[in-house]
């Protein structure tokens, strides 16, 4: 009998991803910009290295999720249908704490540490 096919690659649009994303120092997220699919849901599993509290908001998800020094949490995020969509700690923000999630093929700024999450 012959081997079966191999299942079908997921869905680009709402595929889940885990992406690790840190608060580390000073005042700075690691990576400061993420690119998915539009639409694409990502679960982030956020770290503060950090011996301060930290932050992740995201208003246009309704977002604000604190997290603690040496601490973990997750949170689940989606990608705009186009454009970006900016994030920042509401502690830091002033500091340069801030980034932004791309869809597709939105412009990213010049200077960045940005992350392409490709699909498979």
């Amino acid at each position: 009998m012959p081997p079966s096919s191999p299942p079908p690659p997921p869905r680009r649009t709402g595929w889940r991803r885990q992406k690790r994303f840190y608060f580390s120092y000073p005042y700075y997220f690691a990576p400061t910009f993420l690119r998915g699919e539009p639409g694409q849901k990502l679960t982030l599993e956020i770290e503060n290295e950090s011996g301060m509290l930290h932050n992740l908001s995201i208003p246009a998800q309704g977002i604000d999720q604190d997290v603690p020094p040496k601490g973990k949490v997750e949170v689940e995020i989606t990608f705009p249908q186009s454009g970006a969509v900016p994030f920042f700690c509401k502690f830091h923000a002033a500091l340069g704490m801030r980034g932004e999630f791309l869809a597709g093929d939105a412009a990213q700024p010049t200077l960045s540490s940005g992350v392409t999450l490709g699909t498979r």
